[in-house]
């Protein structure tokens, strides 16, 4: 690794031996037993292992979940805020006008997610051309009058878009690298592992996690907003839901000293390079860089294996699923610190007839909702509510003194963002849920993608579908109460290019579904 950053010398905590690394450093081996350690908030050498074969290893593939290279155990890598890491790599050769200068890596903080919401109060216009035609017109050949009708008025809009944010650490900022600009869209990231210490020297980011998070987030929004073009909105409803948060590094050749002809890149002595293009990097004046404060990649680093408490199978997960279902008994187990803990689920006994099974999970929360002066807190208030009847043939719902439930989707993936039709139609029939125990075998069962809080997020962009009319002042009057979360597996049937829920019997073009994650 290119010196520069300070050494520091800890402990190995396997044999006690002094291993000395440079500051910044992430995972460091120790020079007298090998093993492969992790570096903690308090600069202390941490060993990683597999709690089943004790196998000694650095990351799961950077990516928090993957298998034990030793016994192929599924292994999930818990950390405090669950902050992924990831590099961008630099290019192979350096640029020769950057000769003598020192590849470094600097943090920028990322989010991704989806922004549901609807925009209530644009004024539209409608130009409809009507034609009226005569017996005699028709018959004479005659040519055919029109009349024209202009509507003017508020109109609900949806709006569900992936958003990908990236904002430079206050330790870049003090560089004087101010954004990625149009490469925070294409770069192509990797995630961080032991090997990429040997890439450049490392700058450690200084943010609070929490901090960039609540920066990211605020700018989402703001972005998703201005995004649409939209004018003249007399109430906005929108929330981020299902982001990730990472920590990545862009490399970039600094060099202190001769600033490059043009005086491009250059900054109180300091020159820089792009480390993937190799053009010079514009630089502004660098803020002063606030001391390390930043988590490192294994703070309170946990590895737990993802094994079913019940039947000793193998559970399946991913980067944002927390729950977790066994596909081999039905047992429901929640990621923690601590490793797997029973979680409560239900799954619903299917209303009608389904031989090829497929179980999606739903946020099922008590509700009470207030609209226009009514409220509706049983299934009851909401048929009045909502002006609905019984329809011939309809497959029972629950009964009308049954407290309100409001259903959010607990599937679905960045590629998925308009899932919230299936959540809404359970919430407007109200289903009858009886609780059994499933017979799974053939069946697929979907992880959790949204977890409580996202569900709480959604209430107002369900309801307000729900809701007849787009009457500004009605939809002002809107409240809702929600209770907490009960997780519920759902069956539907999968008919090839139909999925249907066995409990309302609505159908769904499979296509709506492309993308979500098992």
């Amino acid at each position: 690794m290119p010196s520069g950053a300070p050494i520091v010398t800890s402990i190995c905590s396997e044999c006690g031996a002094s291993v000395e690394f440079e500051l910044g450093a992430l995972q460091v081996k120790c020079t007298h037993c090998d093993a492969g350690l992790a570096v903690d908030k308090g600069l202390r050498l941490v060993r990683l292992s597999c709690p089943r074969c004790s196998g000694n290893f650095y990351y799961i593939d950077g990516s928090m979940c993957g298998k034990c290279p030793y016994c192929d155990a599924q292994l999930l890598a818990v950390s405090h805020d669950r902050l992924l890491r990831y590099v961008v790599l630099p290019a192979q050769q350096q640029p020769e006008e950057a000769r003598g200068a020192t590849l470094v890596l600097l943090p920028f903080w990322h989010l991704s997610g989806l922004v549901y919401g609807w925009d209530i109060g644009s004024k539209v216009e409608i130009e409809e051309d009507r034609a009226t035609i005569s017996g005699d017109a028709q018959r004479d050949s005659q040519p055919m009058p029109t009349t024209t009708r202009k509507d003017s008025g508020p109109m609900k809009v949806f709006r569900g878009r992936v958003v990908d944010l990236s904002i430079p650490d206050p330790a870049t900022l003090a560089v004087g690298v101010t954004s990625l600009r149009l490469r925070g869209a294409i770069f192509p990231l990797e995630p961080f592992s032991a090997g990429h210490e040997s890439l450049g020297r490392l700058t450690p980011a200084t943010l609070d996690v929490a901090r960039a998070r609540e920066q990211l987030c605020g700018r989402a929004l703001r972005k998703a907003q201005a995004g649409d073009g939209l004018t003249q909105l007399d109430i906005q409803r929108q929330d981020l839901v299902a982001e990730t948060f990472s920590l990545f590094y862009y490399p970039f050749w600094l060099r202190e000293g001769v600033c490059p002809a043009g005086g491009e890149g250059q900054t109180g002595g300091v020159s820089a390079w792009d480390g993937v293009s190799g053009l010079p990097e514009p630089l502004a004046p660098g803020a002063p860089a606030p001391a390390h404060g930043a988590s490192t990649a294994f703070d309170d680093l946990q590895i737990i294996e993802l094994v079913c408490g019940a039947c000793n199978q193998p559970l399946h997960g991913g980067n944002r699923s927390t729950v977790l279902p066994c596909t081999s008994c039905g047992a429901v187990w929640q990621v923690g610190r601590d490793g797997l803990r029973p979680f409560p689920a239900s799954w619903a006994k299917p209303q009608l007839p389904g031989p090829r099974l497929v179980w999606l999970p739903f946020w099922r929360m008590d509700v009470r909702v207030s609209y226009r002066g009514s409220e509706a807190a049983t299934v009851g208030a909401l048929r009045a509510l909502l002006g609905i009847t019984r329809a011939p043939g309809e497959t029972p719902s629950a009964p009308e003194s049954s407290p309100l439930g409001y259903y959010a989707p607990a599937f679905g993936a960045l590629k998925a963002p308009r899932l919230d039709f299936a959540a809404r139609d359970m919430t407007r029939t109200q289903p009858r849920l009886e609780p059994f125990v499933p017979v799974k075998e053939g069946s697929e069962v979907y992880n959790c993608f949204y977890d409580p809080v996202d569900a709480q997020r959604l209430a107002y962009t369900t309801w307000i579908g729900l809701l007849p009319g787009t009457a500004v002042k009605a939809l002002r009057s809107l409240r809702i109460d929600v209770g907490p979360a009960a997780l519920w597996y759902v069956p539907f049937d999968n008919r090839g290019r139909e999925l249907v829920n066995l409990l309302t019997g609505i159908r769904y073009d499979w296509a709506a579904f492309r993308g979500v994650r098992h």
